[in-house]
């Protein structure tokens, strides 16, 4: 039984990590989308005052 133990720890733990990591992608995600939503307004801005 002890080996049933060991392996259910890490199993929770393999979780927690996995877990953890998937919010840090979803921080860095979020970064770039705020990156990107403001040069394509900038790039918006300057085509739209050419024509």
């Amino acid at each position: 039984m002890p080996r049933t133990r060991g392996c259910y720890k890490d199993c929770v733990t393999f979780a927690e990590n996995a877990y953890g990591e998937y919010e840090d992608m979803i921080e860095e995600m979020e970064e770039v989308y705020d990156w990107a939503d403001e040069h394509i307004q900038e790039l918006l801005a300057a085509t739209s005052t050419n024509e």
